[in-house]
């Protein structure tokens, strides 16, 4: 009798949990992305299936809007929204990860190797995506260690591009 209402209260905290969690990430603007790729409560692929944690790394802080993008960067800085426009391109588009991850011209190169090599490991499914959006999903969420390392590959040679590209436009 105790364990059964035990088990019912831990039912109903969790229930509770997890309604609160999916209010707060709708409502909070900062999680759009991670609202966008986050499909349950259970973790990601990603959490258990790359071991190395500086290679998960670069899947989370675009999945938790943790980068140096300037929709990010901006934030701190009071910049309006539609400003936070992507330094690297003339796309004149806001850089999110949409834009760094699908659109922005300056990674076009890495970014046509990337579908190359997933097309090369039989991953196609990303064709079947119709916008930028879904990509960015299907990117941000791989479902095995093959696309996952892809990813995480392009990520970190797009952020090494992007940082070689300020250096050269700021000389120190």
């Amino acid at each position: 009798m105790i364990k059964s209402q035990t088990q019912k209260s831990v039912a109903k905290l969790t229930e509770n949990m997890y309604e609160l969690w999916d209010q707060e990430i709708i409502l909070n603007k900062k999680l759009e992305i991670f609202n966008m790729v986050k499909e349950s409560h259970d973790p990601d692929f990603y959490i258990n299936g790359i071991e190395d944690r500086y290679s998960r790394k670069y899947l989370a802080m675009l999945r938790l809007s943790t980068h140096p993008l300037k929709i990010e960067i901006g934030r701190y800085h009071n910049i309006s929204r539609q400003n936070r426009t992507c330094d690297y391109c003339n796309l004149n588009a806001i850089e999110n990860e949409i834009h760094f991850m699908t659109c922005c011209t300056l990674y076009s190169n890495i970014r046509n190797k990337l579908y190359q090599e997933l097309n090369g490991i039989g991953n196609s499914n990303w064709l079947s995506c119709d916008s930028d959006e879904k990509i960015l999903c299907y990117l941000l969420q791989p479902r095995d260690i093959q696309t996952a390392k892809l990813v995480i590959a392009y990520i970190k040679s797009c952020l090494e591009t992007r940082k070689k590209q300020l250096q050269i436009t700021f000389p120190v």
